[in-house]
């Protein structure tokens, strides 16, 4: 998890302009003796090599060293506030391994960066230690937490604090460019170390890189570069089902997973493709309208009665246009009393408007091909006559809504399906969208959900809403490491709608599902969930639901 953690967090580079002010101030304090890269033109133009900057310090094996130590910290920092689930098995293999340590020998640098690395780590040393050391770790201290213990901290905040005890050290110890200086061994877990070389002398050539190396995998530089692409051009692999289709593809998305038997998330595990349906007739639509005209015009009398009135009328209030009657007599009766009466005696009428934007997601896997009734229709006719009526209801309230249908084939192919954006006027396109909808394959609905957080993500709206219809639990045919059923596909969906709470959006989720078994409660008994026993009633009750839902 540690070098994973590099990989994630760290870099082997930057670039001029973010570095140009430190280098400056070390060019300043200490006399370069060689030239970096970032000068020969080793590098792309504009990007220094982190080992370049330890090369400007006169003494490059102790700043390398200085450097592993805060870079390793801020990187475990950063592991721990991202990856709760290692926080607590990291905590102890650390501690278990400081206390193996040997009591540091040599001169007072070697006193001192022993003491580095314990505190770095959030312990106090387990030893004694000189007044030189003692006088200088609570300055690193402050260091450590005001500039590497941060979320938004960078490989930057490294260096500048590698810097600054570096001068602390020089000013105390030095001149450090003349002593020399044993590189210690690091903790075990954290790979080959930074003693792996034994002991090194200062100045020998570009020792520091060897050093630097050990703190930062090679692959990382590859890595990083990758991940800094935007996610939708990381992608390989298209939807298979999309090609078949020849319907366009919009974009595709990487999404990390949750994994209930490691208890952490897989990076960057599954791929969503977002797709645009195709197709010239829109005929399923516009049969549904007909049959259902009834049942849209009742709906939307119920809807045009929820919209919001243009004023609030606020009372007992200090101050408005009116005296509120009601608080006046009150204030006279408590007056009569003796007591002391209540200011607030004014009516205000307050602009109030509904500020709703929800967000349909359609569950089309594979199973909802099962007929229901006698007439001859599927879960997913059922589910595409209830967006057509439900369409109509919002319409006519005026609230924000999108549409989108999802599916899956693997990690590697979450079918997203675009029906209807947010910024999307009703038209022609989302009546044939609706109508080319067919059931597809599986069920991943862990990254389906966490895709549509990112839809509601970019909507203006105080009340955000994820409306979900399914028939069943989520699922997904793929096997071994990549396998998607009951207890780790339960927890990866239920994870995903409390990633979508802490972003302030609420949930919902409507099966049709007449045998649902454990898995809604586990999924979505903090949220809010019904069940349809009889799924040829979802059309009627969906508007009603959603009218509950959102009053």
């Amino acid at each position: 998890m540690h070098e994973v953690g590099h990989v994630q967090f760290s870099s082997h580079t930057a670039t001029l302009e973010d570095a140009a002010g430190l280098m400056a101030d070390i060019r300043k304090k200490y006399t370069t003796r060689k030239k970096g890269s970032y000068l020969s033109g080793q590098k792309p133009e504009g990007i220094v090599d982190i080992s370049d900057i330890i090369a400007m310090f006169p003494n490059e094996a102790l700043a390398g060293t200085t450097l592993g130590i805060l870079e390793d910290a801020r990187v475990e920092y950063r592991i721990m506030e991202n990856y709760k689930g290692v926080r607590q098995e990291l905590e102890r293999i650390r501690q278990q391994m400081l206390l193996e340590r040997p009591v540091p020998e040599g001169g007072k640098l070697e006193e001192f960066m022993e003491s580095l690395l314990w505190i770095s780590t959030g312990h106090e040393p387990a030893y004694s230690f000189s007044k030189d050391t003692e006088s200088l770790l609570d300055p690193a201290k402050n260091l450590l937490r005001e500039m590497i213990f941060r979320e938004e901290s960078s490989i930057l905040d490294s260096l500048d604090a590698t810097f600054r005890i570096y001068t602390m050290l020089d000013e105390k110890m030095g001149p450090l460019s003349q002593t020399e200086y044993e590189v210690m061994k690091n903790l075990d877990y954290r790979g080959v170390g930074i003693g792996a070389y034994g002991k090194k002398d200062p100045l020998s050539s570009r020792s520091h890189e060897n050093i630097i190396k050990n703190f930062i995998p090679e692959s990382e530089v590859d890595l990083t570069a990758e991940q800094e692409r935007p996610k939708e051009e990381k992608v390989q692999r298209q939807s298979t089902y999309a090609a078949d289709k020849h319907w366009k593809i919009l974009g595709s998305y990487r999404y990390d997973e949750w994994d209930a038997v490691i208890g952490d998330y897989k990076a960057d595990w599954v791929t969503v493709n977002e797709v645009e349906p195709s197709g010239m007739s829109s005929e399923y639509y516009r049969e549904a309208s007909k049959q259902y005209r009834n049942e849209i015009a009742l709906i939307k009398r119920v809807f045009n009665r929820m919209k919001p009135e243009t004023f609030r009328k606020m009372k007992q209030q200090t101050d408005g246009t009116e005296i509120d009657i009601d608080a006046f007599i009150d204030s006279l009766i408590q007056k009569q009393c003796g007591i002391n009466p209540d200011d607030r005696l004014y009516l205000r009428w307050d602009k109030h408007e509904r500020d709703v934007a929800a967000l349909f997601l359609i569950d089309v896997s594979y199973s909802t091909r099962k007929m229901v009734g006698y007439e001859g229709k599927s879960i997913l006719n059922v589910e595409k006559d209830s967006l057509t009526i439900m369409i109509q209801a919002l319409e006519s309230i005026g609230d924000k809504y999108s549409i989108y249908a999802f599916s899956g084939q693997t990690r590697d192919d979450v079918e997203y399906f675009v029906i209807k954006e947010f910024d999307e006027e009703l038209s022609e396109d989302v009546a044939r969208r609706i109508s080319l909808l067919e059931p597809v394959s599986n069920t991943r609905l862990g990254p389906a959900i966490r895709h549509s957080i990112r839809k509601l993500e970019k909507v203006a709206a105080k009340t955000k809403l994820l409306i979900l219809l399914s028939d069943g639990e989520p699922f997904d045919t793929s096997r071994g490491e990549s396998a998607y059923k009951g207890s780790v596909a339960e927890e990866d969906t239920r994870v995903a709608i409390e990633e979508g709470n802490a972003r302030g959006i609420q949930f919902f989720c409507i099966t049709v599902d007449s045998n649902p078994g454990k898995y809604l409660d586990n999924i979505f008994s903090d949220v809010g969930y019904t069940i349809i026993d009889d799924a040829r009633s979802l059309p009627e009750r969906l508007p009603v639901l959603y009218k509950r839902i959102t009053t």
